[in-house]
C-alpha cells in the first residue's frame, strides 16, 4: 500500500527503500514473528538481530555467468542476486567473450564459466579470455564437475583464475567471489554461514 500512496512524500523514495523493507519483513517472519509491523517503521524501531546488512559483498559489482542449463543459470541468478551482485546470463560462450571485445566498458567484474553441460566450449572460452590482451586479467572462475578431470588438467589458472568443482556450497562461491574481486592488498570480509548448494 506504501508503493500506492499519492502523496510522494509517503511513498518509497526508492526501489532500494521498499527492497530493503521486502528483507526486513522477511527476516521478522522467518523469525516468527508474525505480527502485523508498520512496513514503514524506521530502521532504528527494527531490533538488531533482525537488521540486515546495508553494504551487501556484491554491491556494485557484476558477475557474468556462461551457463546452458536454463535451470543452473536460475540457481546461480538468485544466489547471487541474493548478496547484491549484478547478474549477467550468456548460454553461448562465444558470445560472453565477444561481449568483452565488442563493448568499450567492461561489462561484468568477473565470468563465471559453467562446463558441466558446456564442456569443451566453457574451457576453450576461459583460456582464451585468460590469453587474450584485453581480457587476460579480469577475474574469471572455471566451474566443472570433479570426473572432468581433463577441462581440469588443460585450464589455464593464475591469480585471478580458479577453478571450483561441482557440487559447491553457496559460501564456497561467495568466498571465492570476494577473494577474486577485492583489491590488491585488501582484506577479505568474513562471510556469514550459508545453508544450501549450488548445485
Amino acid at each position: 500500500m506504501r508503493s500506492l500512496e499519492l502523496s510522494p512524500e509517503k511513498r518509497y523514495s526508492s526501489a532500494q527503500e521498499m527492497h530493503d523493507d521486502a528483507r526486513r519483513i522477511l527476516v521478522r517472519l522467518e523469525a516468527g514473528d508474525t505480527s502485523e509491523a508498520d512496513a514503514a517503521e524506521s530502521p532504528a524501531a527494527i531490533p538488531k538481530a533482525l537488521k540486515l546488512p546495508t553494504d551487501h559483498e556484491g554491491a556494485n559489482k557484476s558477475i557474468m555467468v556462461v551457463e546452458s542449463k536454463i535451470e543452473m543459470q536460475n540457481v546461480l541468478r538468485d544466489r547471487l542476486k541474493k548478496y547484491g551482485y549484478r547478474v549477467l546470463i550468456y548460454s553461448d560462450p562465444r558470445r560472453a567473450l565477444k561481449r568483452f571485445i565488442d563493448d568499450d566498458k567492461q561489462p561484468a567484474d568477473c565470468v563465471m564459466f559453467c562446463a558441466e553441460h558446456l564442456g569443451d566450449e566453457a574451457l576453450e572460452a576461459f583460456n582464451e579470455m585468460g590469453s587474450t590482451e584485453g581480457t587476460k586479467d579480469v577475474p574469471a572462475l572455471f566451474f566443472v564437475n570433479g570426473q572432468q578431470r581433463s577441462l581440469i588438467q588443460a585450464a589455464q589458472l593464475g591469480p585471478h583464475r580458479k577453478i571450483l568443482t561441482t557440487p559447491l556450497k553457496v559460501r564456497e562461491l561467495r568466498d571465492a567471489l570476494v577473494k577474486l574481486l577485492q583489491p590488491d592488498g585488501a582484506s577479505t570480509p568474513a562471510s556469514e554461514p550459508t545453508a544450501g548448494e549450488v548445485a
